[in-house]
């Protein structure tokens, strides 16, 4: 994905969307902030791909 492989960000977003819109919509209890906070959290991670040299897991980022 740090090279741009949109394929590879497609299979990220694909396998977290679920599980970070769950845990998310738990603090803030509304749907639409919580679909809007999930993606955000994509939008970041892909504008931020090319500092991604350390993360070893989705989860811990």
């Amino acid at each position: 994905m740090k090279e741009g492989d949109m394929e590879a960000f497609r299979h990220l977003y694909t396998r977290y969307k679920g599980p970070i819109f769950n845990f998310t919509l738990k603090y803030v209890r509304s749907v639409p902030l919580a679909e809007d906070i999930t993606q955000d959290i994509f939008v970041k991670l892909w504008d931020n791909r090319t500092k991604l040299d350390t993360v070893r897991t989705l989860k811990s980022y």
